[in-house]
């Protein structure tokens, strides 16, 4: 006969406890009948219940009642009917009764179970190292324990029989890790840390977080598996970190273990986890708490598999170990941002706002514009032209009105990552696109968008003008934070002012540019609820966020259509009506949220809110003030929403520009503490203070008003939804500098004399001292700068002084200033607000030594991360740069550098100049050069400082590290700028802080490739031409002289190859082609090229600048098809306006020129190109050897022009009507019309186009 065991666990829920008691079942199930009674059903967690359900039967499982009951009394007696019905002769509880969680034992029932003449035998287990046993009322007749440290406490508290059942763990065989992990969407190339167990306190899975939260930018994903109900009662800071991924109970738990690479356990309190025991026997390192109160730590201290906490550092043993799972690190690129604005009998505004896009810090955008059907018709008139004018201005066509207003995807170009509103009447701060890209780089999950704005009164322009902040921060889902209040719009009748007050969102507002995004509402036209009926709808393609700094300008002012005196009643109800139905549709979309990842400091966010810094376009220093904790990703969140400057956190010091601090997180003590830190600081600054109202009455608000008078005095303030702040500003300067005072170079390198010493100049103009400069390059600026005495370091004994500073890195140096520009030095240590200064150099001798034209180079530095590393790169620029018909000029110190392993040789082919003579014989060649190219070391700042265009190549600095130039070379889809973010090891040759020993070790020169040098030498030979040209000028776009229009159109504009472009390989005719020699073959360098020029200068100015391997044939000759001989084609622009002849060339003969069809043709022919076209014969000979064609057709028509020609426009429909011919017509700035052109023909005379670009893929 079987013995009957009734097993009474406490719950059946995953876990450790219930794990042990299924194998524990699981031993005992084949010599006994088994019933197992569960005595708290826990809800959906039914992993290990229903492991043990299928070992014993359904039959032999009962629960005895839900965790939480109101009739908990009486459903746990339903424990005594089983022990009266099963009869058992052994009961276990799993857990001590006394113990049990939530709705326990009660009293009556223990007493019937433990009752002294009972008929079985009780055993008990505790998994509880904490539970004190000489409180126990009712004893077992024996224990059954889990660790020999329990078994000596129980026996010493209460002297029954006590046993350990224990089971070992067989070893596992690892599976495929890298399959394992894909199966789990998991990405193989990533480290992956495992932790399992209940979500509790006690389980400590914060500390994991925490640490997690240090490595955001790690390529570790940490996991946890386990009961999430007491997850709120962890205090996780942040429980959706993106590198934390929550996986509540699973059945796959192997799985996990056989993949990951790392057990981290950090449990306050434990007896024999089990869950350490698992990943050993998967071959898992652990790293667990030492916990000594139960001995734990004594069973694993041998283990070679485990580690403890208290004895490493953990953040550096995980990325150690992820050493081995770094890949390549992702370059997210720049995105390109698409803003749209719809015009409406208010181009007024338009110059104000486009101004404001031009002037972005930001160069990706493109700006989509419209009239919506405005009255007034000089409004299309003057988009067209601003879109001639710009070919970042792209104008489109509305069919319906409103059609961009709510569905601007359907004119945004796929090129375009993201879209943007900007309403005609507002405007943005000059960083806003840079911050929009910044911020959506850091957040590409979300879907929406938008950030903080400030309204203003009467314009946009003057910053005096801001009356107020958004200081909008909606919560939850957009489902939900609508329709909370759609009841209270009902009874309020709908008031659109009410509606405003909830300030739903932002503005700079948009989403993504993907497939499928669609505002399908009733009578768009008349819709004007903008903001949250569009945000109703788009909440189903994803999440939105909000970025809590103004970047836009947002115009009130009575015109506006969005005011409510300015709706009809129409508006006001199909509005409504469409808001109504947004709401309800949105309902399915719930889980899609408002990220609220920066919600922590949304208060001190607030205090900026009005603050000058939004203005600044230099990098300044910004330091939060606050007693509240603040965790390193709080920290890092604030430095992204203000990339652009320097952030603290509690830090006083001169060099802090703005202050910004939470008053409620002080008390009146602590306050008058901090100010009076912040008055003893000497210097202009600006401080922000602020407090949070319980309530926006004016009690409440001259309370808070009285409190911070008594601290400190001077100051404005501004109160909105609560928020009061308080600006103070410091504009006193620093105390002057009086006296002989030294400033000291700490550095003899080049570079640094180079950059430094020009501060001495700058300190001696602010305070009007006495300046000696102690440098090591004296004979560099003595004549220079006559009013500073540059002295040696023997000579600084001689003098005694009333202040010294010395510049340069020291130990005490913060990492902040050697991270920003090399210049930022010297205006840090003496005291400047910084800007970049150019060195005046002496030149000794600038007498030639080198005949002809020359480029100087430098290719040595003092590290081999400096160096272009691309083994081939210099030799292929020496010799491009020969074949141009430069010499070129080496001018290191020395033709060989490097240490033992690895030396580095000046490129063959060069003049090398190098060798141990005085510098000024190198400033000598480099004043009398064309240009130079070097590396980010002394000698490129030296020719810098020379007024030289410099070309500089180097990855291992940011562009900002060094002096700004146009000319500068980066790969930044590779790794790149560790100098500004990594600690630099001087002793270390070669220092590559990420990838040292690596295949990809300097990748960030070798992966900058002689293309992108010889772009940037293309750009400046560019350059030198027109400014070589007689009253040349250098502008914005391009060259300001007469052949600025030519540069514009070919180069800036691209105007030929909008439709159909040139493709490699490709035989390429040129038909007055002027610049396009030039432009096409740098474009497209393996093509077969034709230039056809009648003006002789022309063609020689632009084949000058062609090197010996271009297959270009060049031809002085004028295209016409009715003169033969000279043709004598007048004065000419292109040739200094003198009479320019040349021999004629008609088509027919062009296309004779080679034996294969033209790819590409291209003519700006001055009128020619209606006779080609215009005679039938020539013309299907064009359509029989052209493939592609794009060029000027002259002569359209224009109400006042004397150039009309009749048969262009004949020409133009000859073309549109052949079906072999797919046609586009273009304005001459690009700007395709052709859908629109025939509307403005008449009598074969167009009204308003002179001439036109036509271009054509003949079918």
């Amino acid at each position: 006969m079987k013995r009957r065991v009734l097993f009474v666990p406490m719950h059946l829920s995953t876990g450790g406890s219930p794990k042990w008691l299924l194998e524990l079942i699981r031993e005992t199930v084949p010599q006994n009948e088994v019933f197992v009674a569960e005595f708290n059903n826990y809800g959906s967690y039914n992993i290990h219940k229903d492991q043990i359900i299928n070992l014993v039967g359904k039959k032999s499982h009962e629960c005895v009642g839900p965790t939480f009951s109101d009739n908990w009394t009486e459903e746990r007696n339903k424990l005594w009917d089983i022990i009266q019905k099963f009869k058992p002769h052994i009961i276990h509880f799993n857990e001590v009764p006394e113990n049990f969680e939530y709705n326990g034992f009660p009293e009556e029932l223990l007493k019937k179970i433990y009752k002294k003449n009972r008929s079985y035998k009780i055993i008990e287990t505790s998994h509880n190292n904490s539970f004190d046993f000489n409180k126990k009322r009712f004893n077992p007749d024996a224990f059954i324990c889990v660790s020999e440290y329990h078994k000596k406490k129980v026996i010493e508290a209460t002297g029954v029989k006590s046993y350990i059942w224990d089971y070992e763990m067989p070893k596992q065989e690892k599976k495929d890790r890298e399959k394992t992990l894909e199966q789990l969407g998991l990405d193989p190339k990533k480290m992956h840390v495992l932790n399992v167990g209940l979500f509790h306190q006690n389980k400590n899975q914060k500390y994991i977080f925490d640490l997690a939260e240090e490595m955001l930018d790690e390529n570790i994903q940490f996991h946890f598996i386990g009961n999430e109900c007491y997850k709120k009662q962890c205090e996780i800071n942040d429980i959706e970190l993106p590198n934390c991924k929550i996986w509540g109970e699973r059945a796959d738990v192997d799985s996990f273990y056989s993949s990951m690479d790392l057990f981290l356990f950090p449990s306050h309190r434990e007896l024999n986890p089990i869950c350490v025991k698992e990943a050993l026997a998967w071959g898992v390192p652990v790293i667990m708490n030492k916990i000594e109160a139960c001995d734990l730590y004594k069973r694993y201290e041998d283990n070679s598999g485990v580690e403890f906490i208290c004895d490493i550092n953990v953040k550096e043993r995980i990325l150690e170990i992820a050493q081995k799972y770094n890949s390549p690190p992702k370059i997210q690129k720049d995105f390109t941002i698409a803003l749209y604005t719809s015009f409406y009998n208010n181009i007024h505004f338009m110059p104000v706002l486009y101004e404001q896009i031009e002037n972005q810090t930001y160069d990706k955008w493109k700006w989509f514009i419209t009239d919506d059907f405005s009255k007034d018709p000089i409004v299309k008139k003057e988009l067209v032209e601003l879109a001639a004018r710009d070919k970042r201005v792209i104008y489109c066509e509305q069919k319906t009105k409103k059609e961009m207003f709510w569905n601007p995807q359907h004119f945004v170009t796929e090129d375009c990552d993201y879209l943007a509103l900007c309403d005609a009447d507002d405007g943005l701060y000059p960083k806003a696109l840079e911050f929009l890209n910044h911020m959506l780089k850091k957040n590409s999950k979300a879907f929406t968008f938008s950030t903080w704005f400030h309204q203003y009164k009467d314009n946009v322009e003057d910053k005096g003008n801001v009356t107020n902040s958004d200081f909008s921060y909606p919560q939850g889902d957009w489902y939900t934070y609508l329709n909370k209040h759609e009841e209270d719009l009902k009874n309020k009748g709908f008031d659109w002012e009410y509606l405003r007050s909830f300030r739903f969102f932002g503005a700079l507002r948009g989403h993504k540019n993907i497939k499928g995004v669609e505002i399908d509402i009733n009578k768009p036209e008349k819709s004007v609820y903008e903001d949250s009926t569009r945000m109703s709808i788009l909440q189903k393609y994803g999440d939105y966020i909000l970025f809590p700094r103004p970047m836009y300008k947002v115009l009130n002012h009575d015109a506006s259509h969005a005011s409510s005196h300015n709706m009809d009643t129409e508006e006001h109800k199909v509005s409504k009506d469409n808001l109504y139905e947004a709401v309800r549709k949105g309902e399915p979309y719930k889980d899609n949220k408002i990220v609220d990842r920066y919600y922590p400091f949304f208060d001190e966010l607030c205090a900026l809110s009005l603050s000058g810094i939004h203005y600044e376009k230099d990098r300044k220093n910004l330091c939060l003030i606050t007693n509240k904790a603040i965790t390193k990703r709080q920290s890092d969140d604030i430095q992204d929403l203000y990339f652009d400057h320097n952030f603290y956190v509690n830090t006083f010091n001169n060099q802090i520009d703005y202050f910004f601090l939470d008053i409620n997180s002080f008390s009146k003590d602590e306050l008058k503490e901090v100010f009076r830190k912040i008055n003893k600081l000497t210097g202009g600054f600006e401080v922000n203070a602020y407090y949070l109202l319980n309530k926006e009455t004016k009690e409440d608000i001259d309370a808070a008003v009285n409190l911070v008078s008594s601290v400190q005095k001077g100051f404005s303030w501004n109160v909105f939804c609560r928020n009061l702040v308080f600006k103070f500003l410091r504009k006193t300067p620093p105390a002057l500098v009086k006296g002989k005072v030294l400033i000291e170079l700490g550095s003899a390198s080049l570079g640094d004399c180079v950059a430094w010493a020009p501060y001495a100049e700058e300190f001696r103009k602010i305070n009007g001292c006495d300046v000696y400069c102690l440098t090591d390059r004296n004979d560099l600026y003595e004549n220079s700068y006559p009013n500073v005495k540059f002295i040696g370091h023997k000579d600084k004994e001689k003098y005694t002084f009333n202040k010294e500073y010395k510049v340069g890195w020291y130990d005490d140096t913060p990492k902040e200033v050697k991270n920003r520009e090399e210049q930022y030095t010297a205006s840090y240590y003496l005291g400047l607000k910084h800007k970049e200064v150019k060195p005046k150099i002496d030149i000794h001798n600038k007498e030639r030594n080198i005949e002809g034209k020359y480029v100087c180079i430098s290719v040595h530095s003092t590290a081999q991360c400096k160096y272009w590393n691309n083994p081939e790169g210099w030799d292929k620029t020496v010799k491009y740069l020969n074949e141009l018909g430069y010499k070129v000029v080496c001018i290191d110190k020395q033709s060989s550098y490097g240490n033992e392993a690895t030396r580095n040789y000046i490129p063959e082919g060069v003049i090398n100049k190098t060798g141990d003579f005085p510098l000024q014989e190198r400033i000598t060649d480099l004043h009398n050069c064309e240009f130079f190219i070097g590396l980010g070391s002394g000698l490129s700042w030296l020719a810098w400082g020379l007024n030289k265009d410099v070309v500089l190549i180097s990855g291992f600095s940011n562009e900002k590290t060094e002096f700004y130039t146009p000319y500068r070379v980066i790969n930044k889809d590779v790794c790149n700028s560790c100098w500004n973010e990594e600690e630099f090891d001087r002793g270390n040759w070669t220092w590559c802080p990420r990838h040292e020993g690596t295949e990809r070790e300097f990748e960030c020169s070798k992966k900058i490739s002689f293309e992108m040098v010889r772009e940037k030498i293309d750009a400046l030979r560019i350059k030198n031409l027109y400014s070589s040209r007689k009253g040349a000028g250098v502008g914005l776009r391009g060259p300001t002289n007469a052949w600025g229009g030519v540069f514009n159109e070919v180069y800036v504009r691209d105007t030929y190859q909008r439709m159909f472009s040139v493709e490699e390989g490709d035989y390429v005719v040129d038909l007055g082609c002027s610049m396009g020699i030039f432009y096409f073959k740098v474009k497209h360098k393996n093509i077969d090229y034709v230039g056809v020029e009648a003006a002789q200068k022309s063609l020689s100015e632009f084949s000058s600048l062609l090197t010996s391997g271009d297959n270009v044939t060049l031809m002085n000759r004028v295209v016409n098809e009715r003169k033969t001989g000279v043709i004598n084609i007048g004065k000419n622009d292109f040739d200094d306006g003198k009479e320019t002849e040349a021999e004629g060339i008609t088509f027919k003969e062009i296309v004779g020129l080679r034996d294969r069809k033209i790819d590409f043709l291209k003519f700006d022919i001055e009128g020619e190109e209606i006779e080609i076209l215009g005679d039938d014969e020539t013309y299907e000979l064009f359509v029989r050897s052209v493939s592609k064609f794009s060029g000027e057709l002259h002569g359209t028509g224009g109400m006042n022009w004397d150039g009309w020609k009749p048969d262009s426009i004949k020409v133009l429909k000859k073309l549109k009507d052949d079906k072999r011919v797919d046609l586009r017509i273009n304005s001459v700035d690009g700007i395709d019309v052709t859908n629109y052109f025939w509307k403005g023909v008449k009598d074969n005379r167009h009204k308003s186009y002179t001439e036109v670009i036509i271009s054509g893929k003949i079918l």
